[in-house]
């Protein structure tokens, strides 16, 4: 068989689809293929003479300088090496290179055959592959979520470190035992459900798992688990992510029994209670409250408490809750009225805040103590302090109380202030013929006549048995 001809040989070089040259034992190319001058973004006169080392990346340019040197010398025939290639605009090609010495035609220096196979985007993905490892392994050690592999029947293969934190076990003692035995019976049926699922290649919704600890109590795990496959879907592994929500599920409990037995305290509550928000808009009202409001609940909810007040009263009340919301005080408490639908009631109206974590008001919770009963005891009792039982007119001391006032106080501009006095003439005659009851319908008689003969801002009191003084403002 005779070897081809040069240009024969450079044909099939031209023909080859992986980068090829021809160079010299020093390392000079003699001649470079399409394939490699694409490879590379030079053309070829760029690449004829020039020097495989000097298109090697630093770092692996000793060992192929060192590979030349022996082929040089006979002592090597082949060399292969995974290197980098210098390409045009200086960025890095991947290649599986192989050099192997070829014979050469009498007269002729021995030639090396270079062949250059692209495996940039190999080396890429198991870059990628490598950091996205390693990135896994940081994360899974120093998470406190548990992350472990098992097999498809659920035979732990690894498990993360945090497993000792959380439950107690050493990962050394977890390889090769079934994760099902750290589950209880009354989760059992549930997750072994959850792994049939995972290995019919399906990935799991998360499910809280119980799972033994090293003390013999269980925790309360949100289990997440998918199938680890290959190609084709076959189901090799099974991965699993198992996030602590014990002290988040206790948390959970106590707060739903503490909302449960404020709703029956305030549902029990003898006086109206209810809850606002931030903005003042009703999110809870009990029954006691509706009955004093005399409405129901839905009449309530989403309203404002001013809606439910006198307009002269409402200033006094927003200011107060203006400073609560701002922290001047800490619990308001006053006396006003709220419209009914029997009409105005009085009450004692307090009022706590809840703050969240930052301090800002949240909710309030109001209490109403009905005192309208009490509201009108006292203002009988300040009627019959103050005035005559039999007649309705003012009493002796009401009378000398409003004389002070008007004695003790300068008018601008002055004004004179008359006094009367006037008693019923033979009244004892009247008592003593016709009876005290015919009497007392006397003196009655004579006050009403007072009462409507003089302006409605003078004052007409009872000061004796028959006697009686009128006070008359700005007399001329």
């Amino acid at each position: 068989m005779t070897r081809p001809s040069q240009r024969e040989e450079a044909a099939l070089l031209d023909m080859i689809a992986i980068g090829m040259a021809v160079a010299t034992l020093d390392g000079r190319i003699q001649v470079a293929n399409p394939r490699l001058c694409l490879l590379l973004g030079q053309d070829a006169g760029a690449l004829t003479d020039s020097s495989l080392v000097d298109l090697t990346h630093p770092e692996d340019s000793a060992s192929l300088a060192r590979a030349l040197a022996e082929m040089g010398r006979g002592s090597s025939d082949t060399f292969v090496q995974r290197q980098r290639c210098l390409a045009a605009a200086g960025q890095l090609v991947w290649v599986d290179l192989t050099l192997s010495t070829i014979p050469t035609r009498p007269g002729m220096p021995p030639q090396v055959l270079a062949q250059f196979v692209d495996v940039t985007a190999e080396v890429q993905n198991l870059q990628t592959l490598h950091a996205s490892a390693r990135h896994f392994q940081v994360l899974s050690e120093n998470s406190t979520d548990i992350v472990a592999q098992t097999d498809p029947q659920g035979v732990i293969t690894w498990v993360s470190p945090s497993v000792t934190a959380v439950l107690g076990w050493e990962t050394g003692l977890l390889a090769g035992t079934n994760i099902t035995g750290f589950v209880p019976k009354p989760d059992h049926d549930l997750f072994l459900a959850t792994l049939a699922g995972v290995r019919q290649g399906d990935e799991a919704p998360a499910q809280i798992i119980r799972f033994r600890s090293t003390t013999g109590a269980y925790r309360f795990m949100s289990v997440t688990a998918r199938p680890l496959t290959v190609d084709g879907g076959l189901v090799t592994g099974i991965a699993l992510g198992l996030r602590d929500t014990t002290e988040e599920l206790r948390a959970k409990r106590e707060l739903a029994r503490s909302e449960e037995q404020f709703r029956m305290a305030m549902h029990g509550a003898p006086e109206g209670m209810a809850v606002t928000d931030a903005h003042d808009r009703i999110v809870q009202a009990n029954p006691a409250l509706c009955d004093l409001l005399g409405t129901h609940v839905e009449a309530l909810i989403g309203h404002r408490f001013r809606e439910f007040m006198p307009f002269e009263e409402r200033t006094q009340v927003e200011d107060l809750r203006e400073k609560l919301q701002l922290g001047e005080v800490e619990t308001m408490r006053l006396e006003h009225r709220l419209i009914s639908a029997s009409g105005e009631v009085w009450v004692d109206h307090s009022v706590g805040v809840l703050r969240d974590d930052g301090g800002r008001p949240q909710l309030f919770v109001h209490q109403f103590a009905d005192r309208t009963e009490t509201r009108r005891m006292q203002a009988d009792l300040a009627y019959k302090a103050s005035h005559d039982a039999q007649t309705g007119l003012a009493n002796r001391a009401n009378l000398l109380t409003r004389l002070e006032e008007r004695f003790g106080v300068t008018p601008t501009p002055p004004e004179h202030i008359g006094v009367l006095w006037c008693d019923i003439d033979n009244l004892k005659q009247v008592n003593d013929t016709l009876g005290h009851r015919i009497g007392d319908e006397v003196i009655s008689w004579v006050a009403e006549r007072l009462k409507t003969t003089v302006r409605h801002k003078d004052v007409v009191g009872r000061v004796g048995g028959d006697e009686f003084v009128i006070v008359l403002d700005q007399c001329r």
